[in-house]
């Protein structure tokens, strides 16, 4: 079973080096992942800074069509483009990608659910 808190950061994590190498569309693909996640673990105002900070650096992006990050994954065209994403760029891969890069922390399986929301909610003042 997936655990989506432990999803969510690592996710985060992913996309807070990508923007820092200036690789935006992978850190917005990754946010995207992040928010689903986020809206998994039950963390929507995780979810919905990840969708505010995509429509701050692209206004045009599909989740600004939607009020929330949690209508836009009630939306067929939205879990379209998720599965997509999830096919580039799996939990699994992104363990990997995230150990690889040293950004992987063994604590971070330990941590309860509100310190998952303020380590993520914290990596996403920095973007």
């Amino acid at each position: 079973m997936v655990n989506h808190d432990l999803e969510m950061l690592t996710y985060l994590k992913l996309a807070e080096l990508s923007r820092r190498k200036k690789n935006e569309l992978g850190g917005d693909k990754l946010l995207v992942l992040a928010g689903a996640a986020a809206c998994e673990a039950g963390c929507l105002s995780v979810a919905e800074r990840c969708r505010e900070v995509l429509v701050h650096h692209q206004p045009r992006h599909q989740l600004a069509r939607y009020a929330s990050f949690a209508d836009a994954l009630r939306s067929d065209e939205f879990t379209a483009l998720l599965k997509r994403l999830r096919k580039l760029c799996s939990f699994e891969q992104a363990e990997f990608l995230a150990r690889e890069w040293k950004l992987a922390d063994e604590a971070d399986a330990e941590l309860s659910a509100a310190e998952f929301e303020a380590a993520a909610l914290t990596l996403l003042t920095q973007m």
